[in-house]
């Protein structure tokens, strides 16, 4: 007959073997772990440890890492009697390891050579046969269980038949049977009873875990408490659910999560009530704590292109009560100065809409033009799915632009009208560091001119940009991006001198001027083009918690076509950059050589800023 051997509440027992050993420790309940060696000197007692008879590089690796034989190798016993108690200690250890893998007949013994120096400690293992899973059934107990619709299956577990019977999948399949549960409208659900059965003879476990999942339920009343200067409205408009919709777990943490983003409060807690009120719905409470609704700050650059850049900017987060933002903010630099003005509605006119206004006057004097322009922008910014953000509004604008590539009087003005476009997914993990995801950006721009002169056109760009960890700590990231601009409608010459493409500069092509890339004239000024490309690829290296280095590659250029037609050289540069890690982000030093370059460019260009290069 089979034997079968029988754990209640998800604590496996091993099978009995040749070499049974005791006492016998679980997998799934607390390990002990060996106290260091007291006393501990230089005369102590050196050793090192090798496993044999492992073949899986990974089970190897984790049974190291659970080793306290290895952990502790730097603080030898002071006695070969306590290096052969640490080592039966390590035993009970690598047994609870083995058992959490499935690999519930294995048999471990140590053996110390200590004729060696160091003297090895051998951990000695036979893995025997894997465990798989042969079965996992879900009971639901309870006055009124879930139809079979909303029962999660098998593969919503984690969980599949055939599969090691590995310890922390199954005793993290209750919690997550629980956590959808909550999601499909059962805040209350509970694991009742799990039970684990092993069978040494087909070498299989099948597990039975039984549940209630209580009523069904709906969000219910919400109670908002901690508000000052805020209305409770505006927090009830941030809510993405109404009383009486089905209750699930995940619109909480929206919750918790867009007042968040408002920055309006230091704390933000939304808790569920204990119980079903009496007409059978979920009260929740939602306890804010609200900060300074003004902030000021500042930052700054320099480079050896344009030279020093300062910002300082006044934000108030709750204009007039119901979450509206105001930012001032003014941009001195060498080559611009500018004086702008930001004002956000949100909630309006929709849940998932901003309301927004801009402002903003300013001055430039580059290689390419000088240009006074007034600028303004309204318009409606919507976010839908998880990370994407629409916008669209409509941009007037007046400029005086003299463009210094033409050879007769350059000054015109502009009357124009913008209407931009404007599609964002940002899937980053961090904006200012970012070490996985994703980010794209679409803009589409039709321009309508007043003047008499005043072309029409309409430009498009598309950019990109990835980041790929490629080990689990982070410290090594690959970050690449790209972009590409499109501009028709108009002749080269006819648009704007502000309104072209250009390449280079700490933000484009590093290792060039600003600007410079593309076609320049006679007197070495860039002319801008209609199209454009850029890529740049970098590797992001975190030598310290506080220091990071990051080789880095950049290329593009510029076309007067308004498709690139590859007639202009690709300019590609090459540097390394230097990161100092703060507690909100980085502050960078980049060093870039332009690669090919012309007799018109420096031989190197250095950039200073904050954050990420992008």
């Amino acid at each position: 007959m089979t034997g079968f051997l029988v754990v209640a509440m998800g604590l496996a027992a091993r099978a009995p073997t040749a070499e049974a050993r005791e006492p016998y420790r679980s997998p799934w309940a607390e390990t002990r772990t060996g106290a260091p060696a007291a006393g501990a000197t230089e005369e102590s007692v050196p050793y090192k440890v090798e496993f044999r008879g492992v073949e899986d590089p990974a089970l190897q690796s984790t049974l190291e890492a659970a080793s306290r034989l290895i952990e502790l190798e730097d603080r030898p016993p002071s006695t070969p009697a306590r290096l052969a108690v640490r080592a039966e200690d390590d035993l009970e250890r690598m047994e609870a390891v083995l058992d959490s893998e499935g690999y519930y007949d294995a048999t471990l013994k140590s053996e110390i050579l200590s004729n060696q120096s160091p003297a090895t400690v051998v951990i000695h293992v036979q893995t025997g046969a894997r465990y798989r899973l042969a079965r996992y059934e879900v009971v639901y107990e309870g006055s009124s269980p879930p139809p079979e619709s909303l029962r999660p299956g098998l593969e919503a577990l984690g969980l599949e038949t055939k599969m090691p019977a590995r310890g922390p999948e199954i005793a993290a399949a209750g919690a997550t049977w629980r956590k959808l549960m909550t999601e499909r409208g059962y805040p209350f659900a509970r694991v009742v009873d799990r039970k684990a059965v092993i069978d040494p003879e087909t070498k299989t476990m099948t597990v039975t875990l039984r549940v209630d999942a209580g009523e069904l339920a709906h969000f219910g009343p919400v109670s908002i408490s901690g508000l000052d200067r805020l209305e409770s409205d505006h927090v009830r408009r941030l809510l993405p659910w109404r009383q009486g919709e089905t209750y699930d777990s995940r619109k909480l943490e929206n919750a918790r999560r867009s007042l968040s983003q408002t920055r309006i409060f230091n704390s933000v807690t939304v808790k569920p009530g204990d119980e079903l009120d009496e007409d059978g719905e979920v009260p929740i409470s939602i306890t804010l704590m609200e900060g300074p609704p003004r902030t000021i700050g500042f930052g700054g650059s320099y480079s050896t292109d344009v030279g020093f850049g300062g910002t300082v900017f006044w934000e108030h987060r709750n204009l007039f009560g119901e979450g509206e933002q105001l930012r001032l903010d003014l941009t001195v630099a060498e080559i611009e100065q500018r004086l702008g003005a930001n004002l956000r509605k949100p909630t309006y006119p929709g849940l998932r809409q901003t309301l927004v206004f801009d402002l903003a006057l300013s001055n430039e004097s580059t290689d390419a033009y000088d240009e006074q322009a007034a600028t303004a922008y309204a318009g409606v910014e919507s976010g839908y799915l998880d990370n994407w953000l629409l916008s669209g509004g409509v941009s007037p604008e007046y400029s005086y632009v003299d463009d210094k590539t033409k050879d007769e009087e350059g000054h015109e003005e502009y009357f124009l009208l913008g209407l931009p476009l404007t599609a964002t997914r940002d899937a980053r993990n961090d904006r200012l560091n970012p070490t996985s995801g994703t980010r794209l950006d679409f803009t589409l721009t039709p321009y309508y001119g007043f003047g008499d002169d005043d072309p029409n056109w309409i430009t498009e760009t598309t950019a990109g940009s990835a980041y790929l960890a490629i080990d689990e700590d982070r410290r090594f990231v690959l970050a690449s991006r790209a972009k590409v601009g499109f501009l028709a409608g108009a002749s080269n010459d006819s648009v704007p001198a502000s309104k072209r493409f250009y390449a280079g500069g700490g933000g484009s092509i590093r290792g060039y001027e600003y600007q410079s890339v593309g076609d320049l004239d006679a007197n070495d000024d860039p002319v801008g083009g209609r199209s454009l490309l850029e890529v740049s690829t970098e590797f992001r290296v975190r030598v310290t918690e506080q220091i990071g280095v990051v080789p880095f590659v950049d290329g593009g250029t510029v076309y007067r076509s308004s498709v690139p037609d590859f007639s202009n050289t690709f300019r590609w540069a090459a540097g390394l950059g230097l990161r100092y890690f703060t507690g909100i982000g980085p502050v960078r030093l980049d060093v870039a050589f332009p690669i090919n370059r012309r007799d018109s460019d420096d031989t190197y260009q250095f950039y200073i800023s904050f954050g990420q290069a992008f």
